[in-house]
């Protein structure tokens, strides 16, 4: 199959937009990436303001109710609701506690 030389007027700059097209659409798959990825560390971040923040507001409320000890009972209520979290974990609403080894 020959070409004539009108045939290829029109086949070269097509394969040029073709090429292009081409390369966008490959291009297009990387930065969606990105966007998503940047987007995911963002929400990361501001979950992270966000507790500490939160800690904050407990501190500068407990310092305010205990005056110069508030520090002090902070850490301790801490510790208490972290006792509180780690026995609640252990608990297990349906399974029991007993382990039956007589088998």
């Amino acid at each position: 199959m020959s070409l004539k030389s009108i045939e290829l007027q029109v086949a070269l700059p097509r394969t040029l937009e073709a090429g292009k097209l081409q390369e966008q659409l490959q291009q297009q798959g990387t930065i969606l990436q990105e966007h998503a990825s940047l987007s995911v560390k963002r929400e990361e971040q501001e979950q992270r303001t966000k507790v500490l923040k939160s800690d904050l507001k407990e501190i500068r409320a407990t310092l305010k109710d205990q005056g110069g000890n508030g520090a002090a009972n902070y850490s301790r209520k801490k510790q208490k609701r972290i006792k509180e979290e780690e026995t609640k974990k252990e608990n297990h609403p349906y399974k029991g506690t007993n382990i039956d080894y007589c088998g």
